[in-house]
């Protein structure tokens, strides 16, 4: 009868440790989840980082080719605002001509009328 209770002491001392292995393989198992799913928010948040930096390093990039042509946009809107200039000025100097020429036209065309009108002597 004793060597019975010892034996099942023994057991229940078995199923119990059997009971806390499980729960510890269960709790083990849970944990490298938990790790694999770490990681793969660490490769994303890594690759992430990656793609802005590559992001930041292209715009120093793009503002350093804007600062470099600069000085020469700024002197070829200097050239167009001349050129725009002189063709407004040869603009406003080819009316001038056309209203002159409009207006001998108009002499030459009275003195042709009066000579046509004009009685013969």
């Amino acid at each position: 009868s004793r060597l019975m209770l010892q034996i099942e002491e023994a057991n229940t001392k078995n199923d119990s440790e059997f009971r806390v292995q499980q729960d510890l393989r269960r709790s083990v198992t849970d944990l490298n989840g938990k790790i694999t799913n770490l990681e793969d928010q660490l490769r994303r948040a890594e690759d992430q980082i990656a793609s802005q930096r590559e992001e930041v390093w292209n715009s120093k990039q793009e503002l350093r080719v804007s600062r470099e042509a600069e000085p020469q946009l700024r002197r070829e809107n200097q050239e167009l605002q001349v050129s725009l200039q002189r063709s407004h000025e040869t603009q406003d100097a080819l009316k001038l001509e056309a209203e002159r020429a409009r207006k001998a036209a108009e002499v030459l065309e009275a003195r042709l009328f009066n000579l046509q009108t004009r009685p013969e002597t």
